[in-house]
């Protein structure tokens, strides 16, 4: 009696898919923490903007309200200089002339105090404003990168589903691989105790 052994298949295909499914399962655990670290630098950068902004426009509004206190000032100052200057037009008297004359001195030196504070104030302002103006445009930036990574995140989200689909099949393909080769294996084992029992007989008969 002859008898025919199926040759046993070769154990890369197994070991293939294995490593296959190790490098799709570390590629995309590297690629979901950088993601997270890069949303979390960006919240972090966002709060500390907005941080930045509330100050800032809190320090503008307390030099908004010096600036119309001493605008206030100044115009009350130009008030009581034009009433002086319209007193000293009708007085007659030397002495409250040279006295009304001291008075607008003052008030001139005072007025003249008072504008180049102003200009610094306004100086300041406008300095604020363009730091603010400067923090908005980073903040608009951001945002833009947060969109953008938001995107990012969702294509990493499609490519998760894909990956876990992908696992699916290369555990469905490694099972089945794994169950091929456990029944080419019974086969084999079987044709094997075959073979034995053959050879048994045959020394038997020899024998006899």
């Amino acid at each position: 009696m002859k008898v025919t052994v199926p040759p046993l298949r070769a154990w890369g295909c197994s070991t293939s898919v294995k490593e296959e499914k190790k490098e799709a399962e570390l590629s995309l655990a590297a690629q979901t923490r950088e993601h997270l670290e890069a949303v979390a630098r960006l919240e972090q950068d966002k709060a500390d903007l907005r941080r930045g902004a509330a100050l800032l426009e809190e320090r503008i509004s307390t030099l908004q309200e010096q600036l119309d206190a001493k605008q206030a000032a100044v115009q009350e100052l130009e008030v009581t200089k034009m009433s002086l200057q319209e007193e000293m037009a009708t007085m007659v008297a030397a002495s409250r002339l040279l006295e009304l004359k001291e008075k607008v001195k003052l008030l001139t030196g005072q007025l003249s105090d008072t504008s180049i504070a102003l200009e610094k104030e306004k100086a300041k302002t406008e300095s604020m404003l363009q730091q603010q103006q400067l923090l908005q445009d980073s903040r608009n930036s951001l945002l833009q990168s947060f969109s953008r990574l938001v995107q990012e995140r969702d294509k990493l989200q499609a490519s998760l589903g894909e990956a876990k689909e992908d696992k699916a099949r290369l555990d469905k393909q490694l099972e089945e691989s794994q169950e091929q080769m456990e029944h080419q294996l019974r086969v084999h084992q079987e044709l094997l105790d075959t073979l034995r029992q053959e050879k048994q007989s045959l020394q038997q008969t020899v024998s006899d």
